[in-house]
């Protein structure tokens, strides 16, 4: 109907979020709280979030966002994640037979949808939590579901005694979103991110393309800290932002999107969250790019606003014939999904 505003309230979204997700006692999430600011150093907001039984321990799930809203949500879907890759390993049961092989499906196998084959993931909880002999996945590149070695695509994969040892991915990544198709395409442009980073980036030359990200950064970055970003082949937009810290320290974020100013503020945030972590842990460390060049920003490609499907199949296109594979497996349990999310695992296999 004309002339009628939905209005969306964040804050109302990421409280409703966080009561499905935690409780002391029962919940996925057990602890929920906020860093402190460094006595120097950029100012945004950095949440962290303990996992029930996660196996992995600390150091907890974090994000970090210009608004306490962002970093929160962020921080909660880092938690899903990794409640999710904790899980997985146990959801899903292997053959007895020694080979730890698990069955992917091809997300390359229709350039127009790419998710067509996958049916309905959320059909019921034996697809969602694998039967007792095999895990499903997806091949984002391919015709049809195949099966590849269950420690090729997930995190925390125990292989049997014996068990021969599994090729490790050339890139992978878990994601977690309340939209399904968007969980697929955010842990897609992880894969793509990691992917790129080991090639030569470009340092961004800032125009008036950039100006929405700048004045966040003469807000938030605090005196003596200089942010540069850097552009790597890829689909898309992959950005690596690398803070330069009073004192000499350096940290560093790196993500990709369809939209340049986005994949900028991403990585940005991505910077701030790793260094907070490594702040209160280790201390900053120095970091190495390849830098061949630079690039202006205003004599880039084109922004591309479209749907998370459409996203998908952006990228699928671009590397349909590489002679990549790309194997997607849902991950989302019905715990997960019962507090309103989805979580996707993204791996892209050695050629």
């Amino acid at each position: 109907m004309a002339g009628i505003k939905v209005h969306f309230d964040r804050e109302e979204l990421v409280d409703r979020l966080q009561q499905r997700l935690y409780s002391q006692l029962f919940g996925l999430v057990r602890d929920i709280g906020s860093y402190p600011a460094p006595p120097r150093g950029p100012r945004f907001f950095v949440d962290h979030v303990a996992v029930a039984g996660d196996p992995g321990g600390p150091p907890p799930a974090t994000g970090a966002g210009a608004l306490r809203s962002e970093s929160r949500v962020r921080a909660l879907g880092a938690a899903v994640e990794r409640h999710a890759d904790a899980v997985a390993d146990r959801a899903d049961r292997y053959a007895d037979d020694g080979t730890g092989l698990v069955r992917a499906d091809d997300l390359l196998g229709n350039a127009d949808d790419p998710l067509a084959d996958a049916g309905d993931l959320l059909a019921g909880a034996d697809h969602l939590l694998g039967n007792a002999d095999d895990l499903l996945a997806e091949d984002l590149l391919g015709d049809a579901s195949q099966w590849v070695p269950a420690g090729t695509l997930l995190a925390r994969y125990t292989p049997a005694p014996g068990e021969p040892q599994a090729p490790p991915p050339r890139a992978a990544a878990t994601a977690s979103h309340i939209v399904r198709d968007k969980a697929v395409l955010a842990a897609l442009r992880r894969v793509v991110a990691r992917d790129a980073a080991q090639g030569p980036h470009r340092r961004i030359v800032h125009g008036d393309r950039t100006r929405p990200l700048d004045r966040i950064l003469a807000r938030r970055l605090g005196r003596g800290t200089r942010a540069a970003f850097h552009l790597a082949d890829s689909p898309g937009f992959t950005v690596t932002c690398v803070l330069t810290l009073p004192g000499g320290g350096q940290i560093t974020g790196i993500t990709n999107h369809a939209v340049l100013v986005r994949a900028m503020h991403e990585a940005l945030l991505e910077a701030v969250r790793a260094g907070q972590d490594a702040y209160w842990r280790t201390g900053y460390v120095r970091v190495e790019l390849d830098i061949a060049g630079t690039v202006e920003a205003d004599g880039l490609g084109p922004d591309e606003l479209t749907a998370a499907r459409d996203g998908i199949a952006s990228i699928v296109t671009a590397w349909r014939g590489s002679g990549r594979r790309v194997l997607h497996r849902d991950l989302t349990t019905p715990d997960v999904l019962a507090a309103g999310f989805h979580v996707a695992r993204v791996g892209l296999l050695r050629s």
